[in-house]
């Protein structure tokens, strides 16, 4: 994961982390197109946009997108993030 700037990205690295230390590296999001600043922080996370599908339960297409984060790790839980 890529060091982020600001309080939202330093809380973002400790969730993270706390997350990869109870053994979870697949990490699920979605958020609204509009929300740019928002998107940034997750690509800095290395959050890349997926397509929207049923992982993504109650989203508007053409409102809000999917991104997810999937790091690598052997024996790990699966985690979404929404």
């Amino acid at each position: 994961m890529t060091a982020s700037r600001g309080a939202g990205g330093r809380i973002m690295e400790v969730l993270i982390a706390k997350a990869e230390a109870a053994g979870y590296v697949h990490y699920r999001l979605s958020t609204r197109n509009k929300l740019h600043m928002g998107q940034t922080l997750y690509r800095r996370a290395d959050f890349r946009e997926v397509p929207l599908s049923p992982d993504f339960p109650g989203i508007v297409e053409g409102v809000e997108i999917g991104m997810e984060l999937i790091l690598s790790h052997r024996g790990a839980k699966e985690n979404r993030l929404a």
